[in-house]
C-alpha cells in the first residue's frame, strides 16, 4: 500500500494532481467544520462533483468536449431557473421540498429558505466553477493535440509503444548532442526571444522565452527563429525539442531536431536549368529520414521510422525543428537575394507546414535567412543580443574577480568589445580570458579565441602521448581541416572523416579529431559517413583565419565586397595580420567606398552595395587597429559627413552613423549632432548607440542627448531605464546626461505616486483624467489619420502628459471652487462648469494636500533643463513669441467692455456661434481627410502581391496613389510584411522620401533589408 499510493500520483498529470489535492483538502475542511450531522448531504455532493469532473481525473482526452457541453448546460439551467423561473420554482418545488425535509430532519428548521440573492451568488459560483474546470481541461501544449480522426489512422496495437521507444531514443540523442557540443553551456541560460507575430499584416512584439513564445501562439504553423552566430539558437532548439518530447502522450505529435548543415543537395543549384521544387523536396524528405535513422542507431526506432515516417509526416504527427538554414552548403556562398535561397525556403516551408496539422520551427542567422514569399512563416522569433544589464549579470556570474573593473574597461576604454559582449558565445571567451589573465582584456578578438583554445587543448595531455602528437601539431592540423572543409563548396562546415583523411594524407587527421572530440572542440556525427565538424562555426572560422596568417597569399580580398563566406574569417585575420597587410586590405575597402562619391552611383547599384559592405567590414575589423586607416581617415570623415547631410536618404544616413567609431572623437561629436537634426527615431537611436563610448561630450552634444532621452515615449523609456542608466554611468563624460536620465525616472515615479494619492482623495478625478486623456488622444488620432500631410504628434499629447496637465488644471480650478473642505464635493465636471463663477481659495488641510499634488505634478527636471537652454540659445524668434504672449490679453481687455454691454442672449449666441464655427472647421478638416483615408484603405485592399518579387518603380507608382500619410505608412508596412525580394531601381536613384513621415523610415528599413544590410 505504501508503494501503491505514491505510484497512483506518479502517473497523474499536473492538472490531475492539482484536482486531487484541492478535492482532498476541501473534503477535510468540510469534515473538520463539524458538519457531521450533514454527512449524507456531503456524500451526495461529493459523488455529484466527482461525476461532473470525471474528465479531469479520467485518462487524458476522455470527454473534454463532453464536460464543456455539461458546463454550458449547467450555466444555462442555473441562469434560467434563477432569473426566469425563480418564483415558480420556489412556490412549486422548493417550498414543498423544504417542508418535507423539515419533517424528516429537525435541523432544517434552523436553516432559512434561500432568498433572491442566493440565486445570484449561485450563478456566480457556478460560472467560476465552470471556468476553472474548462481552464484546466484546455490544450496548453506547444505542438497542439491531434484530432481523434488522425489517431484512428494508426490502429496498430503496438504503435504507441513503438512511438514511446522512439521518443526515448530521441531524448538520448538530444542529451548526447548536448554533451558533445557542450563547450560552455552555462552562458546560454535564460535566453530571451523577441517575438513579432504577424497577423493580418500587423506585428505584435513581446519579450519572453522561446517555449512561452511558441505556447502563446495558437495560430501560426511555422516559426522562423533568427539570431546572430553564437546567440544560442541551436542549444535553445535542442532544449525545446527535449521539453516537447514530454508532450507526446498528450498531443500524439513527435518533435524531431534536424541540423540542415548536414544536408548535401544532390543537384547543382548554380547552373540552369535548376531542379524542380518536387525534386528538392524529395531530397529533403530522404535526408531527414536518413539523418534520424543514422543518429538514433536503434533497430527498433529504425523499423518504426521505415514503417511510419511517411504516414506520420502526411498526417502532421511531427513537430519539425530545422536548424542552421544559413549553413546549408548550397547557401553558404549564395547571395542574400539569390534564387537558391528562395527555392530552398519554399521547399522547407512546405515540408514543415504542408499538412493541416503540422507545425514547426526553422532557424537561421539574419544574413542569408529564408525568404517568405508564400507568407507561411507567420511568426518571427528573434534571439535578442545581450543588453547592458544582461552583460553585467553574465560577467558577475562568471568572473572570479570583481566585475566592475572589467565592465568599465569594456564600455569606456575598449568599446570595440561591446558588440562581442552582447553575444553569449564571445562573452564566454571574454570571461575565460579575464579569469586566466587577472581580469584583463585581450588585445583583440583573435587573441580571445587563441587563449580559449589553448586552454582547452592543454587538458587531457595523456592523449598526446597516446597518439604521438603535440599540441602544436593538433592546432596546425585543425587549421588544415578547417580550411579543407571551408574551401570545399560541397561540405562547408563539416565533412566525412574518410574524405578528410583521404585529402590530407600528410597530417595525422585521426589523432587530431580524437583529441578535439575529447576536449569538446569537435564532434563526429552518428551517421554512416561519420561527419566531423567543430562544435561551433566560429572555431572553424578561427582556424581558417590562422591558416591565412600563415599563408597570406590565399586571402580572397574580393569576398569582403561580396560579403561571402570568407568575410567573418577575414575580420579575425585583419586583427592579427601584419600592419602592411592590414593596411592593404583597409585601402582596398576605402577604394570601394570612395567609388560611391566619385561616380554617379545610386542606391541599389552593385558598386553601392560593394562600398557599404566594405564600410561595415572596416568598422568591424579595424575598430581596434585605427592606425591602419590613418592614411584615409580624414577622407572617410568627409564621406560620412556628406552622407549625413543628405536629408532625404535615411538609409545612407543610418549606415554612415554606424561607422562613426572609426573617426576622431571631435569628428564623432560633430557627426552625431548633425544626425540628431534629422529628428528621425531610427536615426536618433543609431546615433545614441554610436556615441555612448565617447570619453567626453561637448555641451552641444550633451544638450542634444538630453533632448533625445526626453523624447522617448514615457512607457518605452521606463522599460529601458535600467539599460540606459547603466550604459550612461560607464563614462564620466556622460555624467550630466546620466543625471538628466535619473531625473526623468524620478519624475515618472513621483507622478505615478501622486496620481495614486489623487485616487485615494478623489477617485472621480482620476476617472475624469483618464476620460479626458482618451478624448484628447482620440481627437488627435482622428486628425492624424485624416491628414493628407504628416502631423507629428507633440510630446504634450502623449497620454501620460495629458493626464498630468489635466490633473494640474483641475486641481488649480478646484482651488477656486471652494470644495477642498469636503473631498466628496470634488467633482471635476461641476468644477469645470463653475470656472466662470465668482470663486475663492479656501484654506484647510485639503487645500494643502492638493497644493502638494500640484507641486509634485510639475516636471521640474524639464524646467531646469529647457529654461537655461532657451536663454543660452536665445534668438529673435523668441522675442517675437514673448511679445505675442505678453500682448495676448489686450484683445480681451478691449472686447470685454463691449461684450458686457450686450444682452445676455446676444453674448450667448456669439459664444455658441464661435464654438459651432470651430467645430464645423474641425469636422470638415477631419471629414475631408477621412474620405481620403477611406480611399487609401480601398486602394490598399485592392493591391495584391502574387509575384515572386516586386519592382521598385512599381512601389513608386503605388505610393503615388495614396493621398494620406497614414495610407502610405500602412502600404509600406504591408510591403515589409510580404517579405518579397525587391528588384529594379528607383526613378531618381533614391528611396522615396516623405518629410517626417513614418513611411519614409519603413521604406528605408525595407531597402536595408532587400540590399542585405540588415543585421
Amino acid at each position: 500500500m505504501r508503494k501503491g499510493f505514491p505510484s497512483f500520483f506518479e502517473h497523474m498529470t499536473g492538472q490531475q494532481r492539482l484536482f486531487a489535492f484541492v478535492f482532498i483538502i476541501s473534503v477535510m475542511s468540510i469534515l473538520i467544520a463539524s458538519w457531521t450531522e450533514k454527512l449524507p448531504m456531503i456524500s451526495v455532493a461529493i459523488i455529484l462533483i466527482l461525476w461532473l469532473t470525471k474528465t479531469i481525473w479520467l485518462p487524458h482526452g476522455y470527454g473534454t468536449i463532453l464536460i464543456r457541453r455539461i458546463s454550458l448546460g449547467i450555466v444555462s439551467l442555473v441562469a434560467t431557473s434563477s432569473l426566469l423561473w425563480g418564483s415558480i420554482l420556489e412556490s412549486v418545488l422548493l417550498k414543498p421540498l423544504y417542508v418535507f425535509l423539515q419533517r424528516i430532519f429537525p435541523f432544517f428548521h434552523e436553516i432559512p429558505l434561500p432568498n433572491e440573492d442566493l440565486y445570484k451568488w449561485t450563478l456566480l459560483f457556478v460560472l467560476i466553477g465552470v471556468f476553472i474546470v474548462n481552464f484546466f481541461t484546455r490544450d496548453n501544449t506547444v505542438m497542439r493535440e491531434l484530432p481523434a480522426t488522425v489517431e484512428n489512422e494508426f490502429p496498430e496495437k503496438n504503435f504507441k509503444h513503438l512511438r514511446h521507444e522512439l521518443c526515448i531514443s530521441l531524448k538520448n540523442d538530444i542529451e548526447k548532442l548536448n554533451k558533445e557540443l557542450n563547450w560552455n553551456e552555462q552562458y546560454y541560460t535564460s535566453l530571451e526571444a523577441e517575438v513579432a507575430v504577424v497577423k493580418n499584416n500587423k506585428k505584435e512584439k513581446r519579450i519572453c522565452d522561446l517555449l512561452a513564445a511558441l505556447r502563446s501562439d495558437t495560430e501560426s504553423k511555422i516559426f522562423l527563429l533568427l539570431g546572430d552566430p553564437g546567440s544560442g539558437k541551436s542549444l535553445a532548439l535542442r532544449k525545446l525539442c527535449f521539453k516537447l518530447l514530454n508532450e507526446v502522450s498528450q498531443t500524439n505529435k513527435v518533435p524531431i531536431y534536424i541540423n540542415l548543415k548536414e544536408w548535401e543537395i544532390p543537384y547543382n543549384l548554380t547552373v540552369e536549368p535548376l531542379p524542380s521544387s518536387s525534386d528538392i523536396y524529395k531530397s529533403l524528405n530522404q535526408f531527414v529520414l536518413k539523418n534520424l535513422k543514422e543518429r538514433l542507431w536503434d533497430r527498433v526506432s529504425e523499423k518504426f521510422l521505415d514503417r511510419y515516417f511517411e504516414p506520420m509526416l502526411e498526417n502532421g504527427m511531427f513537430f519539425i525543428i530545422l536548424d542552421s538554414f544559413d549553413e546549408i552548403p548550397a547557401v553558404l556562398d549564395a547571395n542574400e537575394s539569390s534564387q537558391i535561397i528562395r527555392i530552398l525556403s519554399d521547399v522547407i516551408y512546405r515540408f514543415i507546414g504542408g499538412t493541416y496539422n503540422s507545425r514547426g520551427v526553422l532557424a537561421s542567422r539574419y544574413f542569408r535567412k529564408p525568404t517568405d514569399s508564400s507568407q507561411e512563416a507567420k511568426a518571427l522569433l528573434e534571439i535578442r543580443p545581450f543588453t547592458e544589464s544582461k552583460i553585467r549579470q553574465t560577467l558577475e556570474n562568471s568572473l572570479s574577480y570583481s566585475p566592475d573593473k572589467l565592465i568599465k574597461k569594456i564600455f569606456k576604454d575598449r568599446p570595440e568589445f561591446v558588440p562581442l559582449a552582447r553575444n553569449p558565445f564571445t562573452i564566454s571567451l571574454i570571461t575565460n580570458y579575464a579569469n586566466n589573465n587577472q581580469n584583463k582584456l585581450s588585445e583583440n578578438q583573435y587573441e580571445l579565441f587563441t587563449s580559449y583554445l589553448n586552454d582547452r587543448l592543454a587538458e587531457n595531455t595523456e592523449y598526446y602521448e597516446k597518439y604521438h602528437v603535440t599540441q602544436e601539431e593538433v592546432i596546425e592540423t585543425s587549421s588544415v581541416i578547417a580550411e579543407f572543409m571551408f574551401t570545399n563548396p560541397k561540405y562547408g562546415l563539416e565533412a566525412p572523416v574518410e574524405e578528410i583523411i583521404k585529402n590530407l594524407p600528410d597530417y595525422n587527421v585521426e589523432a587530431t579529431i580524437n583529441i578535439l572530440i575529447r576536449n569538446r572542440l569537435g564532434r563526429v556525427g552518428s551517421s554512416y559517413e561519420k561527419r566531423f565538424s567543430f562544435v561551433h562555426r566560429r572555431f572553424s572560422e578561427y582556424f581558417v583565419a590562422k591558416r591565412l596568417i600563415e599563408n597570406p597569399n590565399e586571402v580572397n580580398i574580393e569576398s569582403i565586397a561580396n560579403d561571402a563566406r570568407w568575410r567573418d574569417v577575414l575580420v579575425l585575420y585583419c586583427e592579427l595580420a601584419d600592419k602592411k597587410e592590414a593596411e592593404r586590405i583597409a585601402l582596398f575597402c576605402w577604394s570601394e567606398i570612395e567609388k560611391i562619391t566619385i561616380g554617379n552611383v545610386q542606391i541599389g547599384d552593385s558598386q553601392f552595395i560593394r562600398g557599404i559592405h566594405c564600410l561595415r567590414f572596416l568598422t568591424e575589423a579595424f575598430r581596434s587597429r585605427l592606425e591602419c586607416i590613418s592614411s584615409f581617415r580624414n577622407k572617410l570623415a568627409t564621406f560620412i559627413d556628406q552622407q549625413i547631410k543628405n536629408k532625404e536618404n535615411l538609409l545612407e544616413i543610418k549606415l554612415a552613423v554606424e561607422a562613426v567609431g572609426l573617426l576622431e572623437n571631435e569628428q564623432i561629436d560633430d557627426v552625431i549632432i548633425k544626425s540628431f537634426h534629422h529628428n528621425n527615431e531610427w536615426i536618433n537611436e543609431t546615433a545614441f548607440k554610436s556615441c555612448r563610448h565617447l570619453p567626453e561630450l561637448s555641451d552641444r552634444l550633451q544638450d542634444r542627448l538630453k533632448r533625445y532621452i526626453d523624447s522617448i515615449q514615457t512607457v518605452d523609456f521606463y522599460i529601458q531605464k535600467k539599460d540606459l542608466l547603466f550604459s550612461l554611468s560607464l563614462s564620466n563624460g556622460f555624467h550630466a546626461v546620466l543625471n538628466f536620465c535619473r531625473a526623468r525616472v524620478y519624475d515618472i515615479q513621483i507622478v505615478v505616486t501622486t496620481l495614486f494619492g489623487v485616487l485615494i482623495v478623489s477617485p472621480t478625478m482620476i476617472i475624469a483624467l483618464c476620460i479626458l486623456a482618451l478624448i484628447y488622444k482620440s481627437i488627435f488620432l482622428l486628425i492624424e489619420i485624416g491628414s493628407r500631410k504628416h502631423v507629428s504628434p507633440p510630446t504634450i499629447l502623449e497620454i501620460p502628459n495629458i493626464i498630468r496637465i489635466n490633473a494640474v488644471l483641475i486641481i488649480i480650478t478646484s482651488a477656486f471652487s471652494g470644495n477642498f473642505t469636503d473631498p466628496s464635493k470634488i467633482d471635476p465636471l461641476s468644477i469645470l462648469l463653475q470656472i466662470t463663477n465668482e470663486t475663492y481659495i479656501s484654506g484647510g488641510l485639503m487645500f494643502s494636500i492638493f497644493l502638494l499634488f500640484i507641486l509634485l505634478m510639475i516636471p521640474w527636471y524639464q524646467i531646469k533643463f529647457y529654461i537655461p537652454l532657451v536663454i543660452k540659445n536665445w534668438e529673435k524668434k523668441y522675442w517675437i513669441l514673448l511679445l505675442i504672449l505678453a500682448l495676448s490679453p489686450v484683445p480681451f481687455v478691449i472686447i470685454k467692455p463691449v461684450v458686457e454691454q450686450l444682452p445676455v442672449y446676444v453674448t450667448g449666441f456669439l459664444f455658441l456661434l464661435a464654438l459651432c464655427t470651430i467645430f464645423i472647421v474641425l469636422m470638415v478638416t477631419i471629414l475631408r481627410g477621412w474620405i481620403s483615408y477611406h480611399r487609401d484603405v480601398k486602394n490598399l485592399k485592392r493591391l495584391s502581391f502574387h509575384t515572386d518579387f516586386i519592382d521598385r518603380r512599381l512601389i513608386e507608382e503605388h505610393l503615388s496613389i495614396f493621398q494620406t500619410s497614414r495610407g502610405r505608412f500602412e502600404y509600406t508596412k504591408k510591403l515589409f510584411d510580404q517579405n518579397l525580394p525587391i528588384r529594379g531601381s528607383w526613378s531618381n536613384g533614391r528611396v522615396p522620401y516623405f518629410t517626417n513621415e513614418s513611411a519614409s523610415t519603413e521604406l528605408a528599413k525595407l531597402e536595408e533589408k532587400s540590399l542585405g544590410f540588415a543585421r
